[in-house]
């Protein structure tokens, strides 16, 4: 009986001593909360309170400090660190005590102290999974219930060389990281964040993987990465800084597709009554996403380019002298590109097609005029920089040259319709008339064209105006001009020219729908917003 009772005695010991050993002490990292822990580690907070019942009774669990150390179940079952120091002082004569872990003994990796090297070949490792709420949090981005949230497209960057990040990653991780990427990789999209219409913050986000972070942002140096610290082998030292130059890399679209849509009118300083017309335009240009890349290093800045397919078509009526009535039509197709730079876009346009010109006097048709023509046309925009300017924020810049290759004559004598012109716009200040959450801006501006066309007695013209852009979420909605007058011959007025933007209405429409973004919603803004770029050619 009594060996019994001394080998229930020891196997009460031991169950004891396993229970303690089925734990291991955990410190908290930067961006840990105790649900995140407790989901890392295969376990509920619940399990956590019970096992620290002492060391959580007095601490706010929705803000614990770094370093702070918990019990978590141990993964193996072996002992691994011991219990806390006041468990200790209240067991002095337990035998099967474990020794102390200290803090200074806890090594915390990617903290803003001590960042993790950020290399190409982490881009996309470890993509974030977690919620929109949860990564808002991690940053430290106030997002209060039931608040009204949008997103604004502000433009691409790119991280500098030795600069520190606090990055998103995997499910609810947020480190410290510290930038080695090549020129190729640094690319980022800058995000505004606006909750209940004001402004609170930017992100950015990593197109490769969607990963969102903050930056804390030093001056552009040129920083090398120590191969023998950062890298432990030669190999993954030729990967990060190969010595061969890598082809264009495809990226994601950024603005796959626009469309406008104008028209306008014009009359004679002299005799207004009798000489007058009418015109129409429309343009639409698509950019299909595998067709979009990211050159390598260039001196002219460029940072992405997209190619796709383009088509025009114009055309209009209007009486000279009275009695002599004509209209018009054009209609062209060709290839398009689109050009990023960091602080402008470009777009380029080749095409071919077709331009009718017919005429009748006083009800005799005496022209009928077919031209097969070249169409080529340059329309760039520069914007200044710095976050929200409304002074001078655009300018812009455009050219059209089109070019008859071939005539054919049904009626009349054959008119040579070459044309060049190039203009130049200013907008002057963007009015946010919508209050601070960019949902409706009037920019005004100015307009100066001068051109040469062949066709005209007098064929060289100035044409000069008033300009305005409507905008709403960073997007182009609608141009207008009024009372253009054109120096040529007698002189002619255009009273009135407008054009809207089906696609960049359409994506104001969207944004200003968003209350609550999801990872992938997020990525969607980047696949088009138009950064008020691409006004009308024919404005």
């Amino acid at each position: 009986m009594r060996k019994r009772m001394l080998w229930l005695v020891n196997l009460l010991v031991v169950m004891l001593f396993a229970s303690n050993a089925m734990a291991e002490i955990y410190a908290f990292k930067n961006g840990d909360t105790l649900w995140s822990v407790a989901r890392a580690n295969s376990t509920t907070v619940k399990k956590l309170k019970e096992l620290n019942p002492k060391n959580l009774a007095n601490v706010n669990v929705r803000n614990i400090q770094v370093g702070f150390e918990i019990e978590i179940p141990a993964k193996n079952g072996v002992v691994h660190k011991s219990v806390p120091i006041k468990a200790k002082a209240e067991n002095k004569k337990t035998e099967f005590q474990r020794p102390l872990v200290k803090k200074a003994d806890v090594k915390v990796s990617g903290t803003k102290d001590d960042p993790i090297p950020y290399l190409d070949k982490n881009v996309n490792a470890d993509p974030w999974t977690g919620s929109f709420a949860s990564g808002m949090h991690f940053l430290g981005i106030s997002t209060p219930i039931d608040a009204e949230i949008h997103f604004v497209d502000e433009g691409i960057d790119n991280i500098n060389p030795g600069e520190l990040i606090k990055m998103l990653s995997g499910k609810d991780k947020v480190k410290w990281y510290k930038s080695y990427l090549s020129k190729e990789k640094s690319r980022v999209q800058k995000l505004g964040v606006i909750v209940n219409g004001k402004k609170v913050a930017s992100v950015w986000q990593k197109p490769e993987c969607g990963n969102w972070l903050t930056r804390l942002i030093i001056p552009p140096v040129k920083i090398q990465p120590p191969a023998k610290k950062l890298i432990p082998t030669p190999p993954v030292v030729q990967k990060v800084t190969p010595p061969f130059v890598q082809p264009p890399n495809q990226v994601k679209c950024l603005d796959n597709w626009d469309a406008y849509l104008g028209g306008g009118n014009y009359l004679n300083r002299v005799e207004p009554k009798y000489n007058y017309g009418y015109y129409f335009w429309a343009k639409y240009r698509n950019r299909p996403c595998p067709f979009w890349y990211t050159p390598e290093e260039n001196f002219l800045g460029i940072q992405s380019v997209g190619f796709g397919f383009v088509g025009f078509l114009a055309g209009g009526k209007g009486t000279a002298a009275q009695y002599y009535n004509y209209s018009w039509l054009e209609g062209t197709v060709g290839a398009t590109a689109k050009v990023y730079t960091p602080h402008a876009d470009y777009d380029l346009d080749a095409m071919v097609g077709q331009l009718r010109n017919k005429g009748s006097w006083r009800g005799v048709k005496d022209r009928d005029q077919i031209d097969s023509i070249f169409l080529l046309s340059a329309h760039g925009n520069q914007y200044r920089e710095g976050e929200n300017v409304k002074l001078f924020p655009k300018r812009e810049f455009n050219i059209e040259w089109r070019i008859p290759f071939h005539t054919k004559m049904r009626r009349g004598t054959k008119v040579d319709n070459e044309i060049i012109e190039a203009s130049y716009t200013q907008w002057i200040y963007k009015f946010q008339l919508g209050g601070n959450n960019d949902s409706f801006n009037l920019s005004p501006g100015f307009y100066l064209g001068v051109g040469y066309e062949k066709s005209s007695d007098d064929p060289t013209f100035v044409k000069l105006g008033p300009a305005l852009e409507v905008s709403s979420y960073g997007n182009v909605v609608a141009g207008l001009s009024f009372f253009n007058y054109k120096f040529q011959s007698d002189g002619q007025w255009h009273p009135f020219g407008a054009y809207i933007s089906p696609d960049g209405a359409w994506r104001a429409y969207e944004a200003s729908q968003i209350t609550s973004v999801s990872e992938e919603e997020l990525r969607g803004l980047e696949n088009g917003s138009k950064l008020l770029a691409n006004p009308a050619d024919y404005l």
